[in-house]
């Protein structure tokens, strides 16, 4: 297959509950975080846009449900996604194989055998069949809050880690002052590049948003060098659920050279639709890479990517 492509999703989560620990049990299946709407919505979302992109994917292909923040509405997100596309498929066994996460637990023996070496022997067995797994991981890249010990223990972030996502200074400061209007507080951080000086003059610190770009896109590069090292010589589709702003920022970022402004965060978000809005639940860009030309799709429209960081594996390749 030569040096088969990689596509990412970075879909950011569905809607989500008001407590932490309460979740959507529609299904019959309980997914944390995420309201009985939000499971609809990425049901919906799922047959309208998705499957359509596992369709149309390279033969072979390797479809996986396999990034996530450390919040349970991102994960669950993502399953419910592959769960949906479980039911989609399930009639088409002669071409796909999709596993769930508790699909991929039963199959491994936990006294002799590793995750990685069934799923590795799974796809090896199957190479004329696309294969779906659902298997979300915690990726620090993607993180929203801040840990109460280690190394990251006094990193600005959104939230503190504990009861409810306790917002940060940083981030009621930053709602405040833009009467809690989330569009115009995204603009807000992006041109005050994560620090605010208050009335009475107090510093506050939040994410840098470069940082915060920065970061996926070393993200994308760890689950992509994992899925290969498992899948040598298979495309590969990688969906990610995460969070908005964040999203946005990697988008704008990535696309226009690594310059992060309103204006290059105002054109990624108007796209060809022309209202301006940040990313939407279960919404995602889609992003090619390893190919002759890198790509990022979103809204209508198709930009290169042209960040430093893409730049210079691109000279690489």
């Amino acid at each position: 297959m030569g040096n088969p492509e990689t596509s990412f999703l970075m879909a950011r989560h569905t809607k989500k509950t008001t407590k932490p620990e309460e979740g959507s049990n529609i299904s019959g299946e309980f997914y944390q975080g995420i309201t009985e709407e939000g499971e609809k919505l990425v049901r919906e979302k799922t047959r309208e846009h998705l499957l359509n992109i596992i369709e149309s994917s390279e033969p072979g292909s390797v479809v996986m449900f396999l990034g996530a923040s450390d919040l349970p509405r991102t994960k669950s997100t993502s399953q419910v996604s592959a769960n949906e596309v479980k039911s989609l498929l399930a009639d088409q066994t002669d071409q796909y194989l999709v596993y769930e996460q508790k699909d991929i637990e039963s199959m491994v023996d936990k006294e002799t055998q590793c995750t990685r070496e069934v799923l590795s022997k799974t796809v090896a067995d199957n190479p004329d069949k696309k294969i779906v797994l659902s298997y979300p991981l915690f990726l620090k890249e993607f993180s929203m809050l801040v840990p109460e010990k280690g190394p990251r223990a006094n990193e600005p972030d959104w939230k503190s880690a504990g009861v409810a996502e306790k917002k940060s200074e940083y981030l009621l400061e930053l709602l405040k002052r833009n009467n809690d209007d989330e569009d115009d507080s995204l603009f807000d951080w992006v041109k005050n590049k994560g620090e605010i000086i208050t009335e009475d003059g107090k510093i506050l610190k939040g994410p840098n948003p470069e940082k915060v770009a920065q970061d996926y896109i070393q993200g994308m590069r760890r689950l992509e060098n994992f899925a290969k090292e498992l899948f040598p010589g298979r495309p590969l589709t990688i969906e990610v659920s995460t969070h908005s702003w964040d999203i946005d920022a990697f988008i704008a970022y990535a696309t226009h050279q690594g310059k992060l402004d309103s204006q290059t965060l105002e054109e990624i978000e108007v796209g060809t639709g022309g209202e301006k809005k940040f990313i939407s639940e279960f919404e995602f860009p889609v992003i090619k890479i390893g190919g002759e030309k890198q790509t990022l799709n979103y809204r209508g429209k198709e930009w290169e990517l042209n960040s430093p960081e893409f730049m210079e594996e691109q000279k690489q390749e």
